[in-house]
């Protein structure tokens, strides 16, 4: 027997509640908390550090709705458009550049030696959220991976989405422990993981090919080979 996704996750007198955002609301609180867990590290407010978080989501939840918007131009109606993120349509690697975006800007207001440790904090409280959140894609039947009769108890296909949590918890739990004493690890070995990892689980992402790949993958690894680029520039630089 195959499994049928559910969009809907249960039916409330208000209205229904929709898997794929009530994952997504869970992943942007447990981030939220991470970045609070590290206030007093960044001598700043328990409001300060939540009301960033809230910046970082909203700004990479709009770039994610631009993003599919560029990609599919034949969509289009309005400007407005946009906005109507609830009615589906959202790219990853346009939610992380723009996140990624208001992270560097956010910086800004800390000192320079407390910097890496900002970005450090920001790709685990990513981590996690991502982690938590591609949950709802799964249970949603959003970002799916090629049809197989073999994964028929997650919905026939194979779930792309829970390999990609599983990529996700992983690299947060042994990266974490190098907060403290390496943020630049934290930040280069996360990305370089997620990245790679990425390149290989969209290996069964129900998509099209371009020149031998899909889409995400060629992103994956020009992601991957910058992160390796600027960590050995950094590194030669420190030694001249």
């Amino acid at each position: 027997m195959i499994l049928t996704p559910h969009p809907i996750l249960i039916e409330l007198a208000i209205g229904p509640v929709y898997t794929h955002g009530l994952f997504f609301a869970m992943g942007a609180l447990a981030g939220a908390l991470v970045l609070a867990h590290q206030r007093q590290f960044f001598e700043r407010s328990l409001g300060w550090m939540l009301e960033r978080s809230v910046y970082i989501f909203i700004f990479g939840i709009l770039a994610a709705r631009f993003a599919f918007l560029l990609s599919y131009p034949s969509i289009w109606d309005s400007v407005s458009q946009i906005f109507s993120f609830w009615d589906g349509g959202l790219v990853s690697y346009g939610g992380i550049l723009g996140g990624a975006l208001v992270v560097l800007a956010q910086a800004r207001a800390f000192p320079i030696a407390k910097r890496p440790q900002w970005y450090a904090t920001v790709v685990l409280a990513c981590l996690l959220g991502w982690g938590i959140g591609r949950f709802g894609n799964f249970f949603a039947g959003d970002s799916v991976g090629v049809a197989s009769t073999h994964w028929s108890f997650f919905y026939g296909r194979i779930p792309i989405q829970i390999f990609e949590s599983v990529l996700c918890f992983s690299v947060y739990f042994i990266v974490r422990g190098w907060l403290a004493g390496n943020p630049w690890r934290v930040v280069y070995v996360s990305g370089l993981a997620y990245f790679l990892g990425r390149a290989v689980i969209d290996t069964w992402r129900d998509e099209s090919v371009v020149l031998m790949l899909h889409v995400s993958q060629w992103i994956s690894v020009l992601v991957a080979l910058g992160i390796v680029i600027i960590w050995r520039y950094r590194a030669e630089k420190r030694v001249g």
